[in-house]
Parts: structure tokens; C-alpha cells; sequence
């Protein structure tokens, strides 16, 4: 059974007024019952992108600078794991306890190894798992026990020390060790997410083999800068449109995680000025098409990296020279940011009939032994993912429906399956719906009692 999600998480979190006994659609022999306030006052729970920055190591003065910069304060902060040596891998008081005080989701880039010393192949056996342990104490003891952990990024590169390129399989299973040492951590919740680089990374390699599978991730990510090879500087539409469609792409990101129940995130973003005249310099058009992209899909959250890599590589937004895209970015990620609408909470229903029959909407009501709990969007839909007590949806969804009708579940077109509530822990709860459809994803939290 899954825990109620830390309260930074609770984004938007539904209020529950103490129910009202008011018995619906009962019949003699139904063992369900579903009772409600008498007004309803749980409201829907969106599951809005949550965005934030990256602005240096353990400064979170300069995160609050940005959020007040942009109007509007950071809903995630971004930051890395010390890979100097397993000393400083073991050790996130320097970098999660000065996030402590901001009470903000952390994302934190976890290296698999340190600068030197260890292997893929001996992590793979088990042999550092005592490292990744104590790293996970020291974030539980930090405030940062719900962290969201991007393990050995961009694994499809040979850029850095894991690279999954020419052992792939001691890259998956070293994967599983590190994930198995720290949930094994008392107090954690951690997430885990696993992000290559955009495309192949390295030509020929198939990403898909560094894959640990769905039991040991939580979110996919991919970091995205305005820059390419392909194209010129000024052409902004083409690049944009490469980073979509290009194999291993940003639409094979969302599909991949969709075929596999998880959410999606972009750890890293940004614009980017070179001296080799590969980036897209001041660009608006990528701005609007990150937060457009973002926003119609199912991500997790986003990240902006402000941060520059040298005088020959720049990113930052805030003080850097991208004066059009800086508006562009306040558009659209400041106090008045584009409101994608999540559906009704009315499309998420509760009968205590196996013909779904006198149903109402499961918002804001208290269930009891068996009832039948569906999904009836408004809208075209292809698929739908519930998620019990996962407000954000990164967990693995309690039911996947591929057609309608959409059961909790699942069933016949005449007849749902019953859900058992029996062994849920009285009080609140929440159920998360992710309604997939052609042109992107919708969902919506409602919150309930057992």
C-alpha cells in the first residue's frame, strides 16, 4: 500500500470536511457502501508541473532570488550529489540540508560512481550498496526523504564514469543494487528517475538496454538544451521540431514513459549561446515550446539550469544575454503562467453497483467494503492510469484501462470488477487519474475517505 505523498508534493492537495452520513444507492445484500458530506467541499486536486531552477551547488538564496525574479516562487530545486569520492557521495547535509528550510521537493543527480576508483561491473555485484545506503540515511536525516533521485544520467553518453554503452547489463544491475539499498532505507520515499540524453547519445546504441526496469523507476527524464548539430543558429522551428521527432527524442520520451506507467520530467533545460555557433542564442520560440511541451504532457516537473559552463557555453537566463527569451520565460513560467485545465472531479465515479448504476462522483465522499470505482471523461480519451495515493502519479498505477469503460478495476461493458477497500487504513486518501489523449495528457486528483 502506498503512503499518503509528503506535503511538499501535495501541490494541490484536496480539503476534506468530516462526512456527513447520507447512504446513496443502497439495496438489500450490497456489500459497498458510500456515504458523503452534505455539501461537498473536497475540490478537484490538479497535478500542475512543478518548476524550479538549477543555480549552483547548495544555494538557496539563489533559488528564492530566482522565484522572486520571475514572480513566482520555485515549486522543485534541482542540485547533484557530491561525486568526488564515496565520502562525499555518503554525505548530503551539505546539499540537501541547505535545501531544508525552502520545504520544496529536491532533485538530486546521483552519480553512480566517484571521480575514481570502482566499476559498473563491481557495483553490478553488490559491492558499493553500503555507500548508497548511507547516502539515503543522510537524506532521510537532511528533510530530504522524498527526494527525487536521477541516478547515473545521461548513461547513454560516454561522457562520464557510468556510461551503460559498452556494458549495459552491469549498468541495469548495479541500477537495481543502488535502488534496492536505499529503499531499504527506514523513513524514505524516495523517487527514481532515469534520464539518458536526448537521441542515441552514442550512434548505434539502443538506450533502452540500460533500462532497470519499471519495478526500479519512478520518472523518466531527459535533459534538453536549445543547441544542435543539424541545424543553423536561426533556425529555430527546425530544431525544435528535430528535438521531437529525432529517434530517442522528446516524443519517444513520452511514449516510452507511457508505455511503462511513469511520468516524465526535464531535470535540465535551457537556452544556450556557443562560441561554435551550435546554440539558438535568444530564442523565445524554445521557451514557449518547452512550457507548451511540458504542459500537455504528463511531466513530474521541469528545471531550468542557470547556470553557465564557460564564457563558450552559456545558459543563464537570469543575468545572461537572452533579453527576448527572458520575457518569453515570464510569459510563461511567471505569476501569470498558462493554466492547462485538468478535467472535472466529476469524472471520477463510485457506485456500489456492478453495473455502475446510481454513481456518483468519488470526490469528497467516505467508501466502505466493496464499490465499484470508475473513470467517465468528457473528452477522447485512449487510456486511462489510476494512482492510489500517489498525488503526483510517479508510482506504479494500481490499473491501467485502454478502453472505455474505464474500471479501477476493470470489468465488462456490463459489469465492473468490485474494489475492495477492506484493507485501506481509515481516513484519507487520494486517487490520481491521467486520462491520455491525442494531443497530450489530463488528470486529475480527487480526495476520498475510507
Amino acid at each position: 500500500m502506498q503512503t499518503l505523498p509528503s506535503t511538499r508534493l501535495r501541490a494541490a492537495l484536496t480539503r476534506l470536511a468530516p462526512p456527513v452520513a447520507l447512504t446513496i444507492a443502497l439495496a438489500a445484500g450490497l456489500t459497498g457502501v458510500v456515504t458523503g458530506p452534505a455539501a461537498v467541499t473536497a475540490e478537484a486536486a490538479s497535478t500542475p508541473v512543478l518548476s524550479g531552477a538549477y543555480r549552483g551547488s547548495g544555494v538557496p538564496d539563489l533559488v528564492q532570488q530566482f522565484g522572486t525574479w520571475r514572480g513566482r516562487p520555485a515549486g522543485v530545486v534541482t542540485d547533484f550529489v557530491d561525486g568526488s569520492s564515496w565520502e562525499a557521495m555518503e554525505n548530503a547535509s551539505w546539499v540537501a540540508g541547505k535545501y531544508k528550510g525552502l520545504n520544496l521537493p529536491v532533485a538530486l543527480g546521483v552519480p553512480m560512481l566517484p571521480a575514481t576508483g570502482g566499476t559498473l561491473q563491481q557495483g553490478a555485484t553488490g559491492a558499493f550498496d553500503g555507500h548508497f545506503a548511507a547516502l539515503g540515511r543522510s537524506l532521510v536525516a537532511n528533510g530530504a526523504e522524498d527526494a527525487i533521485l536521477r541516478v547515473g544520467w545521461e548513461m547513454n553518453g560516454t561522457w562520464f564514469r557510468w556510461s551503460a554503452v559498452p556494458d549495459p547489463a552491469a549498468y541495469r544491475n548495479y541500477w537495481i543494487k543502488i535502488v534496492k539499498a536505499m529503499r531499504a532505507v527506514p523513513g524514505q520515499a524516495f523517487r527514481f528517475e532515469w534520464a539518458p540524453q536526448p537521441g542515441a547519445g552514442t550512434k548505434g546504441f539502443d538506450k533502452t538496454l540500460a533500462y532497470p526496469g519499471d519495478a526500479y523507476v519512478d520518472v523518466i527524464g531527459m535533459s534538453l538544451y536549445d543547441q544542435s548539430w543539424g541545424v543553423t543558429s536561426a533556425q529555430h522551428v527546425e530544431r525544435w521540431n528535430g528535438m521531437v521527432t529525432m529517434a530517442g527524442g522528446l516524443q519517444w520520451s513520452v511514449d516510452f514513459a507511457a508505455a511503462h506507467g511513469k511520468r516524465n520530467s526535464l531535470p535540465e533545460w535551457g537556452l544556450s549561446k556557443r562560441c561554435d555557433g551550435r546554440g539558438g542564442n535568444d530564442n523565445p520560440y524554445f521557451v514557449a515550446k518547452v512550457s507548451e511541451w511540458v504542459n500537455t504532457h504528463d511531466y513530474l516537473y521541469e528545471s531550468y539550469f542557470d547556470k553557465d559552463m564557460g564564457s563558450c557555453e552559456v545558459h543563464k537566463l537570469v543575468t545572461g544575454p537572452f533579453t527576448a527569451a527572458k520575457a518569453e520565460y515570464i510569459k510563461h513560467f511567471g505569476p501569470t503562467h498558462p493554466v492547462y485545465p485538468s478535467p472535472d472531479a466529476s469524472v471520477v465515479k463510485v457506485s456500489t453497483k456492478a453495473d455502475r448504476s446510481g454513481a456518483v462522483a468519488l470526490s469528497g465522499r467516505t467508501v466502505t467494503g466493496k464499490v465499484y470505482v470508475f473513470a467517465q471523461p468528457t473528452f477522447a480519451t485512449t487510456k486511462v492510469r489510476f494512482y492510489l495515493d500517489d498525488l503526483m502519479g510517479v508510482r506504479t498505477p494500481l490499473q491501467v484501462e485502454g478502453q472505455a469503460p474505464y474500471d479501477l478495476r476493470g470489468g465488462t461493458a456490463t459489469a465492473a470488477t468490485a474494489w475492495d477497500v477492506t484493507a485501506l487504513p481509515a481516513g484519507p486518501h487520494t486517487m490520481t487519474v491521467v486520462f491520455e489523449t491525442s494531443t497530450g495528457t489530463r488528470s486529475v486528483a480527487v480526495a476520498f475517505r475510507r
